[in-house]
């Protein structure tokens, strides 16, 4: 594939672009057509973040009141957000504060047409700016601050975990029937795969003799296929026939309703270690039993640690196989679940209170304060 695109103007605009020195290397060594094409792309995305953060940070200059304003605080993604801030905050002399919502040079996953090492390599570089200035930086997740916190050691006393969190709104009253169903409410990324459940579900039915109209699975969302694969598809390979129910996107009040009638709300596998689906945090709410395929020692696995959420290794199928029995039966037997928000971790008022008190205490120490 020709693309008219030669490592020599691309070394042109990095010049003209970002007026700075860039590694080269990253562009020159690029192996084939679609490596140069990625990593132009990837070049790109920065640039024009770049130019949307210093305009950005000329606008806050000029709204900023001595007399109001204390600190600086941005929140990404889109991280370039952070360069905004950092920027801003250096020229009015305000602390600054970090919200990284998502890892930023730690992402695992960046859209195929930038996905390239110089993505990574720019990101890494901003982020470490922003990081230097930042009086505080704020991650969602305990895993990440740990990785953030092994790459800048010397900001280690500034990198703070301010997880996401359920809100207080209150929920439709729990609908349980005779029917067993777990429920999935969301999408079907690349990386949530369905498979495992269904096979471990299918021993279930087998083993207790179970029919549709004793339990099901059921989904809403943008669920439709796993990949390329119809779930239906994928339910039927794996023996379940008429016991999964794929729904399409709704209001969030039939999502909170849908939520109220499953007896067990599943979180599907994915392949980020560092990150918490943002669904659990409404799935502590629902008087549901919570499954998470997640391994012990993910961001996922830590927080629902001594909560009394199911969190089981994604492909360990006989431990899976295992957790839906019991609760099935426990079900059968007349035990119903209860809801996990009473443990103040999951709240989004005391997530929110630990930013704004770390917020107050650097505009303290910097001596900003309103009128």
């Amino acid at each position: 594939m020709k693309t008219g695109l030669q490592c020599e103007p691309l070394q042109c605009l990095r010049i003209h672009l970002f007026r700075e020195q860039l590694d080269a290397a990253r562009i020159v060594a690029c192996q084939t057509s679609r490596d140069v094409v990625r990593a132009f792309h990837a070049l790109v995305d920065f640039a024009q973040g770049k130019k949307w953060a210093e305009d950005a940070a000329a606008l806050a200059g000029a709204l900023i009141k001595p007399a109001v304003h204390v600190a600086i605080v941005t929140s990404g993604p889109p991280h370039m957000t952070h360069e905004a801030g950092r920027l801003a905050a250096r020229a009015r002399g305000l602390p600054f504060v970090m919200d990284m919502r998502d890892p930023w040079s730690f992402v695992e996953r960046v859209p195929e047409h930038f996905a390239s090492p110089l993505w990574f390599a720019l990101a890494k570089r901003f982020e470490r700016r922003a990081v230097a200035d930042a009086a505080i930086v704020a991650t969602n997740t305990e895993p990440f601050r740990r990785v953030m916190c092994d790459r800048y050691p010397k900001a280690r006393t500034r990198i703070i975990t301010v997880m996401n969190g359920s809100d207080e709104e209150p929920m439709p009253p729990s609908q349980h029937g005779r029917r067993f169903i777990i429920g999935y409410a969301g999408a079907i990324y690349l990386d949530r795969d369905p498979r495992l459940m269904f096979r471990a579900a299918a021993r279930v039915v087998r083993e207790l003799k179970l029919t549709p109209a004793d339990f099901g699975i059921e989904f809403i969302g943008h669920v439709e296929s796993y990949g390329s694969c119809p779930v239906s598809v994928l339910a039927r390979e794996e023996g379940l026939d008429g016991y999964v129910t794929v729904g399409s996107r709704v209001p969030h009040r039939a999502v909170m309703e849908f939520l109220a009638r499953s007896a067990m709300l599943v979180s599907l596998p994915q392949d980020s270690d560092l990150a918490i689906p943002a669904k659990i945090f409404e799935y502590v709410r629902c008087e549901a039993w919570l499954l998470a395929l997640a391994t012990p020692e993910s961001a996922v696995g830590l927080l629902l640690q001594g909560s009394g959420a199911d969190v089981v290794t994604p492909d360990d199928v006989d431990a899976l196989t295992a957790v839906i029995r019991d609760r099935v039966v426990q079900y059968r037997n007349g035990v119903r679940p209860g809801r996990l928000v009473a443990d103040d971790r999951y709240s989004r008022r005391t997530q929110a209170c630990r930013l704004l008190d770390a917020i107050a205490a650097a505009s303290s120490a910097s001596g900003a304060r309103p009128t």
